[in-house]
């Protein structure tokens, strides 16, 4: 089962800056800062706008549009709403972001110009000619963006705006993250009816990209969970070890990213002899009559009896 090949990965963010938490003071900046809002995920947020700012130049990015009324309403869509108030900066601090309700964005373009461009962002078109949906909520698919497109591509997906900042959506960090317009490119705003295109190079590096984001969530996950196994590893030589058993994983058919992190968790808690030797467990995890999930529950209670009957055995 083990693999042979040795993991040189640099599994660092390439793109995507993990920064400090915003400040009243660091976001009036030439640019101007707005938030943007999910109303699906903030009940009653036009009324929370009104109650922190007293004021009603906040937009509906759907108001307007051809999905204004398509289900579930354009209150249940992105709202773009002005960051002139520090109120309003702390309440998306300590309620919105740490849901994963909302972000922070900077630009010097006029208010239309960055609604418009904010409304054809909801689809990006795939390297087949079909629509994928997208949308600026703060997550692993935004991560995943900023690190996987070429500069062109990223500078294109902003168009107006010049920084996007965001609490990290993951069980592991509670960074901040940044991603701001590449250096030397111009960002132009799409038109309506215009998408960001992905050619068949951008969906490989996007899914190179997506497990880049899995495995180093992975390792940190993991320095939490098992300080034991991880201490004397750095995240990128815990990221290597991670890679070299996933692809493991993928040999036993654990086709599931929870499935394979369930089997690098029993492969970094239990010694590798095991499964190198242990016929029982090699059965167990080979088994093709069985799902995944069941062969993992399995083959941990395996490992669970084995590790017992050594320690009484030793005693």
């Amino acid at each position: 089962m083990s693999a042979e090949n040795q993991i040189t990965t640099d599994w660092q963010r390439q793109n995507v800056q993990v920064v400090l938490a915003p400040r009243w003071e660091s976001v009036q900046t030439q640019e101007r800062s707005w938030l943007w809002l999910n109303g699906n995920r903030i009940d009653d947020l036009e009324a929370q706008i009104q109650a922190l700012t007293r004021r009603f130049d906040y937009h509906w990015v759907w108001r307007g549009t051809e999905w204004e009324y398509r289900a579930p309403g354009y209150r249940r869509g992105p709202m773009l709403v002005p960051l002139d108030h520090e109120a309003l900066l702390t309440h998306f601090l300590d309620a919105w972001a740490p849901q994963g309700a909302g972000l922070l964005l900077q630009s010097s373009e006029p208010s239309d110009v960055l609604l418009m461009h904010l409304q054809q962002l909801h689809l990006l078109i795939g390297a087949d000619g079909m629509p994928l949906s997208f949308s600026l909520e703060p997550s692993r698919q935004l991560e995943e963006i900023g690190e996987g497109l070429p500069s062109a591509q990223r500078a294109q997906l902003l168009g107006p705006i010049a920084r996007l900042t965001w609490r990290a959506d993951s069980e592991a960090s509670t960074e901040w993250l940044q991603l701001d317009m590449p250096a030397h490119c111009g960002g132009t705003p799409l038109r309506t009816g215009e998408h960001l295109q992905l050619t068949h190079e951008d969906e490989t590096a996007l899914a190179q990209a997506s497990y880049r984001w899995f495995i180093r969530d992975t390792a940190r996950l993991f320095f939490q969970r098992y300080p034991a196994h991880t201490s004397d590893l750095t995240e990128q030589q815990l990221c290597n070890k991670l890679a070299l058993i996933d692809a493991e994983s993928d040999v036993l058919g654990l086709a599931l990213e929870r499935d394979a992190r369930q089997y690098m968790a029993l492969r970094l808690t239990y010694p590798k002899e095991l499964f190198d030797r242990d016929a029982t467990l090699r059965k167990l995890l080979c088994s093709p009559q069985m799902s995944a999930r069941h062969r993992l529950l399995e083959a941990e209670e395996h490992l669970s009896r084995t590790a017992r009957s050594k320690v009484e055995s030793a005693s």
